[in-house]
């Protein structure tokens, strides 16, 4: 009796233990969840070339490009972001209010040719005047080759939209250049195997930044003793002597020439000419000014800014060079100021 007494008493005391246990159980609190660690993002650093700043559009007449910067009028030219167009044709280049200078380049690239470079290639200098809000640029195409094309202008704080042209490969333009005073003097000799045996000069219209202002512009013609790869065409326009009449040099003695005009042409790569025949290329010529370039005159002698109009007055006969891939391919003497052509057509 005493012993089922005593098991039931252990019965009892386990079952109270037990069920104590079970009651007194400490269920953890749930954490609040921490901050979600993330990969940090990497963002490109933002470059010259993708900070738009300016516009850059395309004058047109029946949606072809135009050498012409009238907008007024019955048939005034039209601003567009795309057009077909021959080699020669006009851009503007605008900004969203009036600020200082602006120097750049102009940069082409080829779209749709995978055998072209890539990327944006610069190939004419561009200045935007202080406190002007356009700039009209002259383009003449840097390569013969047809296709599409891009271009921009980037300048030192930021570039320009981009505009799209469809290249006909023709050249000229929808402007005629007239031309006169033919003359007998023959292009001077020069090595290598590409010679420039003719040109025709049409003098600038106007003033730089105003309406209507159309540059000077020669046109070469081009012939290969051997088939060649030309790189780069240039031309350079030097004055007569002169003299400074607000800067008298002691001796009175005139100052030498100095460069007054000029253009530089780099076709993306290259462009030939084959063995025993002629080629035109005509290319628009740049005041070494700030009015039309961002570049002083340079050489001996006392210069201010009155310089370039003083040597231009003065020269009736400048010296007009031409390099066809950086080396010397002849030169001829004629006006700067008036219309004139000699050699071959």
């Amino acid at each position: 009796m005493i012993r089922k007494i005593f098991s039931a008493g252990i019965l009892i005391t386990l079952g109270l233990a037990c069920s104590a246990g079970a009651y007194s159980q400490v269920y953890p609190t749930p954490s609040k969840p921490g901050p979600i660690k993330r990969q940090p993002t990497r963002t490109k650093a933002p470059t010259i070339e993708n900070i738009i700043t300016s516009k850059l559009s395309i004058y047109t007449k029946n949606g072809k490009g135009t050498t012409s910067t009238s907008t007024g009028g019955e048939f005034g030219a039209q601003l567009a972001a795309t057009a077909t167009v021959d080699r020669e044709f006009s851009l503007e280049w605008s900004r969203s209010s009036p600020g200082k200078a602006e120097s750049g380049q102009l940069y082409i690239r080829a779209v749709g040719n995978p055998s072209a470079s890539p990327g944006f290639v610069p190939f004419l200098a561009v200045n935007l005047p202080a406190q002007s809000i356009t700039a009209n640029i002259g383009v003449t195409m840097p390569t013969p080759t047809p296709g599409n094309y891009e271009l921009k202008v980037i300048g030192a704080s930021g570039s320009s939209t981009k505009v799209t042209i469809n290249f006909t490969g023709n050249g000229g333009s929808s402007d005629v250049v007239a031309s006169s005073s033919n003359s007998s003097l023959p292009p001077s000799t020069a090595t290598g195997s590409v010679s420039i045996i003719g040109a025709i000069f049409s003098p600038g219209v106007g003033a730089p930044g105003a309406a209507g202002y159309k540059p000077p512009k020669v046109t070469l013609t081009l012939r290969a003793s051997e088939t060649t790869v030309m790189s780069t065409l240039d031309v350079e326009v030097w004055s007569q002597t002169w003299t400074n009449s607000e800067l008298l040099t002691s001796s009175s003695s005139k100052n030498s020439p100095i460069m007054i005009f000029k253009a530089k042409v780099k076709f993306v790569g290259g462009t030939k000419i084959n063995k025993d025949k002629q080629m035109t290329y005509p290319l628009v010529l740049r005041r070494t000014t700030k009015d039309d370039i961002d570049e002083d005159e340079g050489g001996p002698g006392f210069y201010s800014p009155a310089d370039w109009g003083f040597a231009f007055t003065q020269t009736e006969k400048a010296d007009f060079r031409w390099k066809v891939s950086g080396q010397s391919a002849g030169s001829a003497q004629h006006s700067p100021k008036l219309p004139w052509h000699w050699g071959a057509p």
